[in-house]
């Protein structure tokens, strides 16, 4: 009985982990980038810069 319960709810908490992260993503993105300004994307300006001399 308790390995039915893992089976029906295991995906489901896999699911609303996976949710949560992507609204907490997008939570982060829409604060920090649009209500903020700050470029979060290196689509976004300049972006990350590779400190190393390229050949």
């Amino acid at each position: 009985m308790q390995k039915n319960k893992l089976l029906i709810y295991g995906p489901l908490g896999v699911g609303a982990l996976a949710l949560f992260s992507l609204m907490a993503l997008l939570l982060y993105l829409f604060i920090f980038g649009t209500l903020l300004g700050h470029n979060v994307s290196s689509l976004d300006g300049d972006g990350p810069q590779w400190p190393f001399a390229t050949a």
